[in-house]
């Protein structure tokens, strides 16, 4: 029987590798830091393995989940300019201003950074990074949490979020423009990857082939749960229960990543995993947020938060106005997506306290049109949050804008309109 545990450890490999070469990245101000991030991070995934086996006592991951929080906090995270994408721009803007002195000219003129950065790279060991594996996509609540809650990974009170973590696309950088095509210039250390020009070269000439990687995980996650989920061996079921999907999209992710490979050629096996790192680095702490969320969804829902909020909004709620009750439902699912960071995570709250006992026990509702205009108004509040980091925060630390916070001031004179729309649909159509 195939569990996801290969899985959990892969990742945790590759963020322990991610760490290594942050500790060993010179041209980072801040690598001590990200190295005990990502290696912090890594060992609970692996560890985290015993914890569910009941081999090993929980708490060390809240010890850990709390240091990961202080190093974000006090802002002991950086990236670095050696090697990856970075370091190819660089490099191909150096050769395009180089001065009649040639390269030595060139060199003599490049800032420090430039030169320890390049120095590391020649001296430096044979790198490769984190992110191969499957980083996007909804994080997988595992573990013993409070109350008895499944939580998995580093969690607060000991109790984890474990699966793939959010953030970077899952095809592992090898088609993140992470390789150089075949009769490119080698870049200057073998683990680089290619220019800006020579990426759009290399677009140019692959066309829509570049998304085949990023295609394929989707299509090998439904096979496998769909089809795979259903094959036994010797009578027992090849896939553990309730796995199928997280097994296939571990598997999509490894075949993209080759794939990348064999599309792509890039001058080095490794330059996957040294583009998975620079991603991480890009993206810094709000990897982490899709399993802290989780944890905190379930952590709400063993606390019993739903019951809490039901009784204070009984005390708001005037009696017998469907009106009002509409307004604090979908109110209440925009402001718990914000404090959460997910729609999902607030649904179970704000439809134990308002969607189901009021609007749909008292006001004889349509549950399907009250619970799905519920889900757009918690939606609303998902573009207004840093919380939801896959939406509003690793956006703009791929494209380096210089706003962080700039899709969410894009977005918001789009979501607040929006919420009032989904609250004179639900009280118009669902009742």
């Amino acid at each position: 029987m195939i569990n996801a545990e290969w899985l959990y450890w892969l990742c945790g490999l590759l963020f322990l590798v991610a760490g290594v070469l942050a500790a060993t990245d010179r041209s980072n101000p801040k690598r001590r830091g990200s190295a005990l991030f990502w290696a912090l991070l890594g060992v609970c995934f692996c560890y985290s393995t015993f914890v569910v086996a009941r081999t090993a006592p929980a708490w060390p991951l809240g010890a850990a989940v709390l240091v990961l929080a202080g190093l974000a906090g006090f802002g002991r995270l950086g990236r670095g300019s050696r090697g990856g994408a970075r370091a190819a721009d660089r490099r191909e803007a150096a050769g395009a201003h180089e001065p009649a002195g040639g390269r030595s000219a060139a060199a003599s003129q490049a800032s420090p950074e430039d030169q320890g950065a390049s120095g590391d790279a020649e001296a430096g060991p044979v790198g490769s990074a984190a992110a191969a594996g499957p980083v996007v996509g909804g994080p997988v609540a595992r573990g013993p949490a409070a109350g008895g809650a499944a939580a998995r990974g580093p969690a607060a009170g000991g109790a984890a979020a474990r699966g793939p973590a959010a953030g970077g696309a899952a095809a592992g950088g090898a088609a993140a423009g992470g390789a150089a095509a075949g009769g490119t210039a080698a870049p200057a250390w073998p683990h680089a990857t290619t220019s800006a020009s020579q990426r759009r070269a290399l677009a140019a000439r692959l066309g829509n082939r570049l998304f085949l990687p990023a295609l394929l995980i989707p299509v090998v996650a439904a096979l496998f749960a769909t089809l795979v989920a259903r094959v036994r061996v010797a009578g027992q079921p090849l896939l553990a229960e309730g796995t199928a999907t997280l097994v296939g999209l571990g598997a999509g992710s490894v075949l993209a990543v080759l794939l990348g490979l064999v599309l792509f050629r890039p001058v080095s096996p490794l330059v996957p995993v040294r583009e998975g790192s620079r991603l991480l680095e890009d993206i810094g702490w709000a990897a982490l947020l899709p399993q802290m969320l989780a944890t905190l969804g379930l952590l709400f829902d063993k606390a019993g938060v739903g019951r809490a909020v039901a009784s204070i909004t009984n005390g708001l709620l005037p009696e017998g106005s469907l009106l009002g009750a509409v307004v604090l439902y979908c109110a209440g699912m925009a402001l718990f997506s914000v404090i959460m960071g997910n729609a999902f995570a607030a649904f179970p709250v704000m439809t134990a306290a308002i969607g189901w006992p009021v609007l749909v026990a008292q006001f004889h509702g349509d549950p399907a049109l009250v619970f799905a205009v519920g889900m757009l108004a918690g939606f609303c509040g998902t573009l207004c949050t840093p919380m939801a980091a896959n939406y509003n925060i690793v956006p703009a630390a791929l494209l380096q804008l210089k706003d962080q916070y700039g899709p969410i001031k894009a977005q918001l004179p789009t979501a607040v309109p929006l919420l009032g729309c989904n609250i004179l649909i639900m009280y118009f159509l669902a009742f």
